[in-house]
C-alpha cells in the first residue's frame, strides 16, 4: 500500500444526515488541496463561484452525493458546515456591523448548533385564478449558479415553474421556454406575484442563533444564515 493510499484509508469518517430526506451518510474532512480551492473561490467574492466550490467539496467529501448542484441550498449549506467543522474548526468567527451601534463585531458560531430554518405554510401550488394555477418547485443550487450573481426574484421564479395547470390541460415546465416563463411572471397580478415571491424567497436555510456584546455593555442577539455567513 502506498503512503497516499494509507493516508486516504486512515482519514476519519463521521456520520451525518441529508436534512431534506433524513438519510444517513458519512463524510470526511477536506484536505489541503481542497481547502486551497475554497480560498481561491472566496477571493473572487462571487456567489456563483463560491457555490460551485461548495458543491465540489460536498461531492468529494460526502458519501452518496454525486451531483450537489441538484440539492437545495440548505442541504448544501448544512453538509458543508459539517465537513468544515471536522476539517478546520467547530467554530467560525464572522464579522458584521451591529444594526444598533453600527460598530464592527466579531461573533462565535458553533457549527454543531446549526439548524435548518423551515418556513411555515409553504404552498407550491399558486392559484392565479379559477382556471389557472402554477405548480412551483423548490430552487436548487444549480438555479443560482446558472442565473449568476445578478439573480432576480423574477428570474428565479421563472426557473421554478414546474407545471402550468389550466382547466383543461397540464403543461410541463420543460415544455415552456425560459422567455415564456418570464412573460408568465411579468403578466401576473400583484397579488399572485406576491405569492410566488414568498415561495421562492422563503426557502429553508441553515441558521444559528448567537449572542454578542457591544461596546455599551449590552448583550444582543443575532441570527446568522446562508452560505455567505458560514463561508469564513
Amino acid at each position: 500500500m502506498s503512503i497516499i493510499d494509507l493516508i486516504k484509508e486512515t482519514t476519519p469518517k463521521y456520520e451525518t444526515i441529508i436534512p431534506s430526506t433524513g438519510e444517513k451518510t458519512f463524510f470526511r474532512p477536506f484536505n489541503v488541496r481542497e481547502q486551497k480551492n475554497l480560498l481561491l473561490a472566496e477571493q473572487e467574492e462571487k456567489e456563483s463561484v463560491i457555490l460551485k466550490a461548495l458543491c465540489e467539496i460536498v461531492e468529494k467529501c460526502v458519501e452518496d452525493v454525486e451531483t450537489a448542484e441538484t440539492m437545495s441550498v440548505s442541504d448544501l449549506e448544512y453538509l458543508f458546515c459539517k465537513v468544515r467543522s471536522k476539517s478546520v474548526s467547530e467554530t467560525i468567527h464572522p464579522t458584521f456591523t451591529c444594526p444598533h451601534t453600527e460598530e464592527q463585531v466579531k461573533i462565535e458560531v458553533d457549527l454543531n448548533q446549526i439548524e435548518i430554518n423551515e418556513p411555515e405554510n409553504q404552498n407550491s401550488v399558486i392559484e392565479i385564478n379559477e382556471s389557472l394555477s402554477l405548480i412551483m418547485r423548490n430552487p436548487t443550487v444549480m438555479d443560482y449558479i446558472i442565473l449568476g450573481d445578478e439573480t432576480t426574484t423574477d428570474q428565479l421564479a421563472a426557473f421554478c415553474i414546474d407545471k402550468v395547470k389550466t382547466a383543461d390541460e397540464v403543461y410541463e415546465g420543460s415544455e415552456i421556454s425560459k422567455q415564456e416563463k418570464i412573460e408568465i411572471i411579468e403578466n401576473l397580478t400583484a397579488k399572485a406575484y406576491n405569492k410566488i415571491e414568498k415561495f421562492v424567497t422563503n426557502q429553508p436555510r441553515v441558521v444559528a442563533n448567537c449572542k454578542y456584546r457591544t461596546s455599551d455593555g449590552k448583550i444582543r442577539d443575532i441570527r446568522v444564515s446562508g452560505f455567505k455567513d458560514f463561508f469564513v
